[in-house]
Protein backbone atom coordinates (compact mmCIF):
# COMPACT_ATOMS: atom_id res chain seq x y z
CA UNK A 1 0.00 0.00 0.00
CA UNK A 2 1.26 3.45 -0.89
CA UNK A 3 -0.46 6.10 1.25
CA UNK A 4 -0.53 9.67 0.00
CA UNK A 5 0.40 8.60 -3.48
CA UNK A 6 1.71 11.16 -5.92
CA UNK A 7 2.85 10.48 -9.48
CA UNK A 8 6.47 10.72 -8.30
CA UNK A 9 6.00 8.37 -5.33
CA UNK A 10 4.14 5.88 -7.52
CA UNK A 11 6.91 6.01 -10.12
CA UNK A 12 9.59 5.49 -7.46
CA UNK A 13 7.78 2.52 -5.92
CA UNK A 14 6.92 0.85 -9.21
CA UNK A 15 10.50 1.17 -10.41
CA UNK A 16 11.52 -1.21 -7.58
CA UNK A 17 9.57 -4.07 -9.17
CA UNK A 18 8.55 -5.31 -5.69
CA UNK A 19 4.87 -5.83 -6.41
CA UNK A 20 2.58 -8.29 -8.15
CA UNK A 21 -0.64 -6.28 -8.31
CA UNK A 22 -1.37 -2.61 -8.85
CA UNK A 23 -4.76 -1.68 -7.38
CA UNK A 24 -5.91 1.89 -7.96
CA UNK A 25 -8.81 3.04 -5.81
CA UNK A 26 -9.94 6.57 -6.50
CA UNK A 27 -11.51 8.89 -8.99
CA UNK A 28 -11.09 9.09 -12.71
CA UNK A 29 -12.07 11.37 -15.54
CA UNK A 30 -12.51 10.64 -19.17
CA UNK A 31 -15.95 11.71 -20.23
CA UNK A 32 -16.84 13.68 -23.31
CA UNK A 33 -14.19 16.27 -24.11
CA UNK A 34 -11.87 15.23 -21.27
CA UNK A 35 -8.39 13.76 -21.47
CA UNK A 36 -8.45 10.40 -19.64
CA UNK A 37 -6.81 10.47 -16.26
CA UNK A 38 -6.89 9.00 -12.80
CA UNK A 39 -7.15 11.45 -9.89
CA UNK A 40 -4.65 11.36 -7.01
CA UNK A 41 -5.53 13.26 -3.83
CA UNK A 42 -2.82 15.65 -2.62
CA UNK A 43 -3.46 15.96 1.12
CA UNK A 44 -0.92 18.75 1.61
CA UNK A 45 -2.53 21.06 -0.96
CA UNK A 46 -6.03 19.58 -0.53
CA UNK A 47 -6.57 19.13 -4.25
CA UNK A 48 -6.49 16.42 -6.88
CA UNK A 49 -3.50 15.75 -9.10
CA UNK A 50 -4.44 14.49 -12.55
CA UNK A 51 -2.47 11.36 -13.48
CA UNK A 52 -2.73 11.21 -17.26
CA UNK A 53 -2.19 8.20 -19.50
CA UNK A 54 1.24 9.46 -20.61
CA UNK A 55 2.30 9.83 -16.95
CA UNK A 56 1.01 6.35 -16.15
CA UNK A 57 3.02 5.03 -19.11
CA UNK A 58 6.21 6.60 -17.68
CA UNK A 59 5.53 5.26 -14.16
CA UNK A 60 4.97 1.70 -15.35
CA UNK A 61 7.54 1.59 -18.15
CA UNK A 62 10.37 0.32 -15.98
CA UNK A 63 8.64 -2.68 -14.48
CA UNK A 64 5.23 -3.20 -16.01
CA UNK A 65 2.60 -4.76 -13.78
CA UNK A 66 1.44 -8.38 -13.87
CA UNK A 67 -2.12 -7.46 -12.86
CA UNK A 68 -3.80 -4.06 -12.63
CA UNK A 69 -7.13 -3.48 -10.93
CA UNK A 70 -8.66 -0.05 -11.66
CA UNK A 71 -11.41 0.99 -9.27
CA UNK A 72 -12.05 4.55 -10.36
CA UNK A 73 -15.37 6.33 -10.37
CA UNK A 74 -16.44 8.83 -13.01
CA UNK A 75 -15.00 6.67 -15.76
CA UNK A 76 -18.39 5.21 -16.64
CA UNK A 77 -20.97 7.92 -15.97
CA UNK A 78 -24.24 7.03 -17.61
CA UNK A 79 -24.45 10.38 -19.40
CA UNK A 80 -21.08 9.85 -21.04
CA UNK A 81 -21.00 6.05 -21.05
CA UNK A 82 -19.53 5.58 -24.52
CA UNK A 83 -16.93 8.33 -24.23
CA UNK A 84 -15.99 7.39 -20.65
CA UNK A 85 -15.56 3.71 -21.48
CA UNK A 86 -13.39 4.63 -24.45
CA UNK A 87 -11.25 6.80 -22.16
CA UNK A 88 -10.84 4.01 -19.64
CA UNK A 89 -9.93 1.76 -22.53
CA UNK A 90 -7.04 4.09 -23.34
CA UNK A 91 -5.69 3.60 -19.83
CA UNK A 92 -6.26 -0.17 -19.97
CA UNK A 93 -4.68 -0.41 -23.43
CA UNK A 94 -1.66 1.51 -22.18
CA UNK A 95 -1.25 -0.88 -19.26
CA UNK A 96 -1.53 -3.93 -21.54
CA UNK A 97 1.00 -2.38 -23.95
CA UNK A 98 3.39 -2.03 -21.00
CA UNK A 99 3.21 -5.71 -20.15
CA UNK A 100 0.28 -6.08 -17.79
CA UNK A 101 -1.18 -9.58 -18.14
CA UNK A 102 -4.64 -8.34 -17.22
CA UNK A 103 -6.49 -5.14 -16.42
CA UNK A 104 -9.80 -5.20 -14.61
Amino acid sequence: MLPRATPGRIHDYLSTGRYHVVHFIGHGEGGKGQVPCLKLWNQEHREYIDWYVDDIRVALASGGAPFVFLNACETADTADRVEANAALGNIADTLIDLGARAVL
